[in-house]
């Protein structure tokens, strides 16, 4: 029979071998939690691929003052210059007569302030308002509304100019539009003014004496602002992650506080204290995949190659399994690219469209068809009244516009109101 002092002594050794352990492991533990190892060899694969990691590196210059004090007084005449479609439920429709009340309402705007906007509008060169030299997640949220209210009232000067007066109007929108910071937010934004402009101008396609080819240019340009500007963000989308990510992990209160909720942490992990474990185990994938959509554009030249590769890595970030607690880190952050991706190629279709329409020339292929086979007509009794790109699956549904489903086609009118079964059924009457 073993003596108490002799199990004791045996027992002695083997708690301090455990609590040895322990401690080099809490020790690892504390180490790997604090190390920036892994950003550090992120941002040397990402200059390795032409990314730079950091707004330091990139040197962003502000704007000079008297030209973001000009962008200001114009934000502020778009809210108090109104448009139509501000006071009541209108909204211009593809084959639909202006209501008599549009042209009262633009008669009776205040003079002075509307000549100031359109001397405004005049001045812009499509470009970037800068207002920081460092863009993160607490400088870019900006108030978009007067971006789309000045949007909407050149919208309907668009459809109130004469014929030879639709370029000149066209060119204020399209560089109203193009005039916005560079960020995924940003680009979105002008993504969505493009499509009033393309609403708008598709509205005068009849017109016979519009300057066709003037038009058709201001397209094209468009096209290539949106493919700069989409260069910009997903390298922008990069450093903005990796700053947030940072800090997150560095503790600022502040932050920690402002996007505890936007992260959707689990319950659990805050109670265990095991928040920033979960950031700094999924940050690198996070990193990784938003390197990746911005290599893809970029080593890309032409419209189906790019595309075919963004689509690659956004189905990479849907196929991430909700379980793992580093993937859902990287579903929360990253879900941009994919929004990104799909608005930019319903924008730039969009412009590829009404400039073939004004040139009459051939459409363009439709991106989302794996077959590659042009963008298809909607047709209503024989005469050509839209367009659609086949849906997120690749499928032709012959443009089905409701029904549920995700593989339900992006359907589009230019010469009429589409139905809301199928695009070319007759549309349902208001009440």
């Amino acid at each position: 029979m073993t003596a108490p002092h002799e199990a004791r002594s045996w027992r002695l050794p083997w708690y301090l071998w455990l609590a040895g352990i322990a401690v080099c492991l809490l020790g690892l533990g504390a180490w790997w939690l604090s190390s920036d190892r892994d950003l550090l060899a992120f941002d040397a694969k990402a200059r390795a691929a032409g990314v730079l990691p950091t707004w330091a590196e990139v040197g962003l210059t502000a704007s000079p003052p008297a030209r973001i004090a000009r962008w200001n007084r114009l934000m502020q005449l778009a809210e108090s210059v109104k448009s139509y479609q501000s006071s009541c439920d209108w909204r211009p429709r593809a084959g639909e007569a202006n209501p008599p009340e549009l042209v009262g309402h633009h008669n009776a705007l205040p003079t002075s302030d509307l000549a100031e906007l359109l001397t405004l509008c005049d001045e812009l060169t499509p470009g970037v308002i800068l207002r920081q030299t460092t863009i993160s997640y607490d400088t870019i949220l900006d108030d978009f509304g007067p971006i789309h209210s000045l949007c909407r009232l050149l919208a309907e000067r668009i459809a109130l100019a004469s014929d030879v007066e639709v370029a000149c109007e066209s060119q204020r929108l399209l560089t109203a539009a193009a005039t916005q910071q560079t960020t995924s937010i940003g680009v979105l934004v002008r993504h969505s003014c493009l499509a009033i402009w393309q609403s708008a101008v598709a509205r005068r396609l009849d017109s016979p004496g519009i300057d066709r080819e003037r038009l058709a240019g201001d397209a094209d340009r468009a096209r290539l602002l949106l493919a700069a500007d989409l260069a910009t963000c997903l390298d922008g989308e990069v450093r903005m992650c990796r700053d947030l990510l940072q800090r997150l992990q560095n503790g600022e209160p502040k932050v920690v506080m402002e996007f505890e909720g936007y992260l959707d942490l689990p319950r659990w992990l805050h109670g265990m204290g095991l928040g920033r474990t979960w950031v700094r185990m999924g940050r690198r994938q996070v990193l990784d995949l938003l390197l990746d959509s911005a290599v893809a554009w970029n080593g890309a030249i032409d419209f189906p190659t790019r595309t075919k590769a963004l689509g690659v890595v956004q189905h990479r970030i849907e196929a991430l399994p909700e379980w793992q607690p580093a993937a859902r880190l990287a579903q929360i952050l990253t879900p941009a690219a994919g929004m990104i991706h799909d608005s930019w190629i319903k924008a730039d279709t969009g412009l590829r469209i009404i400039a073939a329409e004004l040139r009459h020339t051939a459409w363009p292929i439709d991106p989302m068809d794996p077959t590659g086979k042009p963008v298809r007509r909607i047709e209503r009794n024989g005469r050509l009244i839209g367009y659609y790109l086949v849906g997120s699956n690749g499928v032709d549904d012959g443009g089905k516009v409701s029904g549920g489903s995700s593989s339900n086609d992006v359907c589009t009118a230019l010469y009429e109101r589409l139905g809301t079964q199928m695009a070319a059924d007759p549309p349902k009457t208001d009440p």
